[in-house]
C-alpha cells in the first residue's frame, strides 16, 4: 500500500512538471496574425511554447521522417498569394535540431492528413521557403521526439510572390505591368496585340478592387498600352490557350479598364469599366468585350485581370483596334468642299471619300428634323453630301457598301436648318 502511494505521488508530480502547452491539440492551434488584415509583409513570430509536456492526439497524422513523439500546432491565414519562409526556432540550444521538424497543411480543419499536406515535410529544425502559397488557412504541425525538452517558436518571413524564389508571378504588380506598346491600326487586320502569359502565383494588394464581394478573386495581372493618333473601337479578348480539358469548365475572369499608366502612377487611374465578366466554355470560345467611342487618342490605358484563387493556366490576351481618322462630312451645316458636288452635269460620276468614325455620331451633330433622334433606322452614324440639279434627271446614288442606308432630302441647308422630310430612302 505504501509503495502504491509513492508511485501515485510520483506520477502526479511528473504531470505537474510536464504541463501541456496551450496549443498541444490541433483545435487549439496558436494563431499567427499579420498586420493590415493579414496583407502585411515582413518577418513575424508565433507565441513561444514549452514543448516538453506536449502529447499526440489519437489518429494524428505525421508524415514519415518527421519526429513523431509529440506535437504542437500553429495556424495562420493569408488573403492572397504569398511567398512564405517558415523557420522552426528554439530558445537556447537545448534541443537537438535533428529531433524536431514541422509540416504545413492547407486547411483550417482538424485533424489534417496527407491530402492537405503542402510538401515537403521538414524533418529537421530548419526553415523552408514556400514560393507560392495560395490564399487560405494553413496549419503548421511541429513534431518532436518524445524526450525533447525546451521552448520553441516559429518565424515566418512573408513576401509578395517572388519570382526569384520560384513563383510564377509575371505582371503581378502595377509597377511591373506588361508593356503592350502602342496600338497601331493595321490595314490587313483588326488584331493588333496577341500575347500569352502564365497565371499561377499572382496576388492582389490591399485596396485593390475585387468583384462580387468575393474574396476568391485573389490574383491579378496588369497590362498597359497606349492608343495611337485615332481610335474608334477597342476589343479585349481573353482565353486559356492551350485549353486544359482536365480542369472544371467554365473558366472565369473579371476585367477592369482604366485610363492612365499603372506603372507610373497607380493611384491616379480613372476607371472606364470594371468587373467585366469573361467566361470561356471551350478552347474555341474566347470571350470578348468591346469599347466603342470610349477611348482617347495618344493616351495610356491599363487593363487589370482578376483570377480565382485556384486558377492556373496559360492565358492569351488579344487586343483589337480600329480607327483610321476622323470623319469629314459630319455636320450638314458646315460641309467641306469635298462633300459639296455643286450642279450635276449629265454623264460624269461624282465621288467623295470619307471614313466612318466616332465623330460621325448623330448625337454629336443634331440638325433640326434632319436628325430628330440620335438613332435613325437602327443607325447612329451619319455622313452628309449635297448636290444640285437644274431639271428632272435620273441620279444613281451608291454608298460604297458597309450596310449604310441612303436618305435623300429636297432642301437647301442653312446653319441649324429645318429640313423637310426625305423624298426617298433606301
Amino acid at each position: 500500500m505504501r509503495l502504491a502511494n509513492i508511485v501515485w505521488l510520483g506520477m502526479a508530480g511528473l504531470g505537474l512538471l510536464l504541463a501541456q502547452p496551450p496549443n498541444d491539440n490541433c483545435a487549439n492551434a496558436s494563431l499567427i496574425t499579420f498586420p493590415n488584415n493579414n496583407y502585411g509583409l515582413g518577418v513575424f513570430y508565433s507565441d513561444t511554447v514549452d514543448i516538453t509536456g506536449a502529447t499526440l492526439q489519437p489518429g494524428e497524422y505525421i508524415p514519415p521522417g518527421v519526429p513523431n513523439g509529440k506535437t504542437v500546432w500553429y495556424r495562420f491565414f493569408i488573403p492572397t498569394t504569398r511567398t512564405v519562409r517558415i523557420i522552426l526556432r528554439q530558445v537556447g540550444t537545448s534541443i537537438d535540431p535533428t529531433k524536431a521538424g514541422w509540416t504545413l497543411y492547407r486547411t483550417n480543419s482538424c485533424l489534417p492528413g496527407a491530402a492537405q499536406r503542402v510538401d515537403p515535410p521538414i524533418v529537421l529544425m530548419e526553415g523552408y521557403t514556400h514560393a507560392c502559397l495560395r490564399r487560405g488557412w494553413y496549419l503548421v504541425q511541429v513534431g518532436a521526439d518524445f524526450a525533447v525538452s525546451g521552448q520553441i517558436f516559429l518565424e515566418l518571413q512573408v513576401d509578395a510572390p517572388r519570382i526569384d524564389a520560384g513563383a510564377e508571378a509575371n505582371y503581378d504588380h502595377a509597377a511591373t505591368a506588361q508593356n503592350l506598346g502602342v496600338l497601331n491600326t493595321l490595314w490587313w487586320s483588326s488584331l493588333v496585340k496577341d500575347v500569352s502569359f502564365e497565371v499561377a502565383c499572382q496576388s492582389v494588394h490591399p485596396g485593390e478592387a475585387i468583384c462580387d464581394n468575393d474574396s476568391s478573386w485573389s490574383k491579378s495581372t496588369w497590362h498597359v498600352f497606349r492608343t495611337d493618333g485615332h481610335i474608334d473601337w477597342l476589343g479585349i479578348r481573353i482565353g486559356e490557350d492551350p485549353w486544359n480539358s482536365t480542369e472544371t469548365t467554365p473558366r472565369e475572369w473579371r476585367v477592369f479598364l482604366y485610363q492612365g499608366d499603372a506603372r507610373t502612377d497607380p493611384n491616379s487611374l480613372t476607371l472606364i469599366e470594371g468587373c467585366i465578366p469573361f467566361q470561356q466554355v471551350g478552347s474555341w470560345a474566347f470571350p470578348q468585350h468591346d469599347f466603342l467611342c470610349q477611348l482617347q487618342p495618344n493616351t495610356y490605358y491599363t487593363i487589370r485581370i482578376l483570377y480565382r484563387t485556384n486558377y492556373s493556366g496559360n492565358v492569351r490576351l488579344q487586343l483589337f483596334e480600329r480607327g483610321e481618322g476622323p470623319s469629314i462630312g459630319t455636320n450638314p451645316s458646315t460641309l467641306p468642299a469635298s462633300h459639296q458636288f455643286g450642279v450635276l452635269s449629265m454623264g460624269p460620276t461624282y465621288t467623295a471619300y470619307d471614313k466612318w468614325s466616332c465623330n460621325a455620331r448623330i448625337s454629336l451633330n443634331r440638325c433640326g428634323n434632319l436628325t430628330p433622334t440620335d438613332t435613325i433606322n437602327g443607325r447612329d452614324l451619319a455622313l452628309y453630301y449635297t448636290f444640285t440639279i437644274t431639271g428632272q434627271v435620273h441620279v444613281y446614288l451608291s454608298s460604297g457598301g458597309c450596310g449604310a442606308t441612303l436618305r435623300l432630302f429636297r432642301t437647301t441647308i442653312q446653319p441649324h436648318a429645318t429640313i423637310t422630310t426625305p423624298t426617298s430612302e433606301r
